[in-house]
């Protein structure tokens, strides 16, 4: 068993920044306005403390250093956060 300590990197506004678009653009045929306003409605300090429990990796470009997606999962392997940019999406 491990426990991960609280996200603590530098660019975190970036991070919610690409989670809320996505939820904003990508979701916006799957749900009503509503709901994607209030999973959207992140702010730094509630997004902060619903990452005490998990260990969370941020995935960045390396051709342009942009945040491109956002994941975190318990210690048992529940993933409980995903978020990938709008640019990264498979289509079918």
């Amino acid at each position: 068993m491990f426990h991960a300590p609280l996200v603590t990197f530098s660019d975190k506004k970036e991070t919610i920044k690409m989670i809320k678009q996505t939820i904003q653009e990508v979701n916006k045929n799957d749900y009503n306005k509503e709901q994607l306003a209030a999973w959207s409605s992140i702010d730094e300090y509630s997004w902060k403390a619903s990452l005490k429990d998990y260990s969370a990796v941020v995935m960045v470009n390396d051709w342009n250093n942009k945040i491109i997606g956002f994941a975190d999962m318990d210690n048992k392997g529940y993933l409980d956060q995903f978020s990938c940019t709008r640019i990264f999406k498979i289509r079918p």
